[in-house]
């Protein structure tokens, strides 16, 4: 910091010195200023010097505090004013006080008379007086009090024109912080404001679920079913029995256009956490085959049977269980110390399938229907000319025969026993689009296959005539292995299930399931062929015309 004069009064001095000492500034020949303190008793005004062991020139005085060896100087009583910049104005070289004419004569009268008088000696009878930095200031700027700093050499040459404000100077961000990142995105107020729309999105919360009107919609109604269908009851907790947790899932029923049918909450346990011998002991359901299905249609298509599609609401709640199961009560309960000790089987739980299957066995067994030997899921009615056959996947249902009255009794049955779903004439099962052309049915995969190649990455491939090629031969390490095992063993299962409605691949898919535990790049390659036949051929099926290359 440059040296500066620092003005000052016997009044603000006394206030830190009790009117015992005064300043006196002394030149030298070295061009330095000499500080000498004496009993002072009088007021009257001084410059103080804090460091008289600095060289400066007259009008440059360090401020207090700087060098250490002085600190009895007191604030000063005029605004700071920074030294100019070299640019503006180049700062002269410090005059020689000793040589000076006529000495200010506050020192040596302060030096020689230990009482000095009272006033101050007159600027005016100086003989050569120095210019005065008020004298060339703009009126327009603030005006000190006349003291003796007035006739005081300054280091600021005079000037007519205001002189600009000084520029303080600031300090640098440091380089190893980034700079703070602009807002990019404007101030939005529809941001600020909730709508209610349809959700397009399946939830993964129940937080999340719960804002939306429609899924708190479905999970009302799925809560609704549990308790009217007397699923459990609320018990104190049993100590030492294990208890297992539950969630919501959410699912969205689209029809074969892609359009939202129904929004499905389901209730869920989390079976993992149940003890196998403790919480349950068999867990086998069967399923009902591809192979049963194409030839119930096909039967159904050349006999020119009606075809009935049923579905069972909440289907797994309608299972008996036989162990006894501690489940965690829904988000938001009602008694938070208690549990819920199951009566019928939940979904999640590992047995209830086989408790769903159970039930509706028996339900038709009393209704005079009877499995089928080579496929349990299939239930045959014969009898008094009544011929009924009923196609079960878990809880979708397809039921035909010669008798469309004895059809409808056998659904007005189970209504009795079930939430039965009515959905009349099929259209629409385990994801194949049943598409009637005249007394043909036609069965088409398409939107599934789409969305097996959007998974694929395959959408905008080019579509080849064949799904295989007879050069080629695969077998185990023929190539370097597949770096993604995992999507080999998701697209090869897929495939399996579109060979339900496309027999055309089923060479081909029989081919690439036999490296499942270890493919390679060239294996990868031919299940992008079998997709790439696909998307050329996504809408055909059994019953549609001949296929054209």
């Amino acid at each position: 910091m440059a040296n500066q004069i620092i003005p000052f009064t016997t009044t603000e001095k006394t206030a830190h010195n009790s009117h015992k000492f005064a300043f006196t500034l002394s030149p030298t020949n070295y061009g330095h200023w000499k500080l000498l303190i004496q009993p002072f008793l009088t007021t009257h005004s001084l410059f103080g010097y804090v460091d008289g062991s600095i060289p400066c020139p007259p009008s440059t005085i360090s401020s207090p505090g700087t060098s250490g060896k002085d600190d009895t100087a007191v604030p000063p009583t005029a605004p700071y004013q920074p030294p100019q910049s070299p640019q503006n104005s180049p700062t002269p070289p410090p005059p020689d006080i000793s040589q000076h004419p006529n000495p200010p004569p506050s020192s040596p009268e302060i030096s020689q008379h230990p009482n000095p008088p009272p006033s101050p000696p007159e600027t005016s009878q100086h003989p050569n007086p120095p210019p005065s930095q008020s004298q060339n200031q703009p009126q327009n700027q603030h005006q000190t009090p006349p003291t003796q700093q007035q006739n005081y050499p300054q280091n600021q040459p005079p000037s007519d024109e205001t002189q600009p404000n000084p520029i303080l100077p600031t300090r640098q961000r440091p380089a190893h912080l980034r700079p703070n990142p602009k807002q990019t995105n404007p101030y939005n107020p529809s941001s600020f404001h909730t709508a209610v729309t349809p959700s397009t999105t399946e939830p993964t919360n129940f937080t999340n679920a719960n804002k939306d009107p429609h899924w708190r919609q479905a999970m009302t109604d799925e809560y609704s079913a549990l308790i009217r269908n007397g699923t459990w009851s609320l018990v104190p907790p049993v100590p030492n029995t294990n208890v297992v947790d539950c969630k919501w899932v959410y699912k969205l029923k689209r029809d074969q256009h892609g359009a939202i049918k129904r929004y499905k909450a389901r209730l869920v346990a989390k079976g993992f956490n149940q003890q196998p011998g403790i919480d349950y002991t068999e867990t086998f359901s069967p399923v009902v085959k591809s192979t049963t299905i194409r030839v119930v249609l096909s039967l159904a298509v050349a006999k020119h049977w009606h075809l009935r599609q049923l579905d069972v609401q909440n289907a797994f709640l309608h299972g008996d269980l036989k162990e006894t199961v501690y489940l965690k009560q829904p988000p938001d309960p009602r008694y938070p110390n208690h549990v819920c000790l199951l009566h019928k089987s939940l979904y999640g739980l590992k047995q209830a399938p086989r408790a769903w299957f159970e039930r509706l066995s028996s339900a038709l067994a009393a209704l005079g229907f009877t499995g089928s030997k080579t496929d349990p899921s299939l239930f045959i009615y014969s009898g008094h000319g009544t011929l009924l056959y009923m196609l079960v996947y878990v809880d979708d249902i397809i039921l035909t025969g010669n008798n469309n009255q004895a059809i409808s009794y056998v659904v007005k049955r189970l209504s009795q026993s079930f939430a039965i779903q009515d959905m009349g004439s099929l259209s629409y099962f385990l994801g194949i689009e049943v598409v009637r052309q005249g007394s043909d049915i036609i069965l088409s995969q398409q939107k599934y296959i789409r969305e097996l190649l959007d998974r694929a990455q395959l959408s905008h491939s080019k579509p080849v005539p064949s799904p295989c090629t007879t050069s080629a031969s695969l077998f185990l390490g023929d190539s370097s292995p597949f770096d993604n095992p995992e999507k080999y063993r998701q697209m090869v299962g897929a495939l399996q299930y579109v060979t339900l409605s496309r027999p055309d691949i089923t060479f081909a898919v029989n081919k690439v399931c036999q490296f499942m535990h270890s493919p390679t790049d060239n294996h990868w390659s031919a299940v992008k062929r079998i997709l790439r036949y696909l998307h050329g051929t996504a809408n055909h099926g059994p019953g549609s015309p001949p296929l054209h290359p």
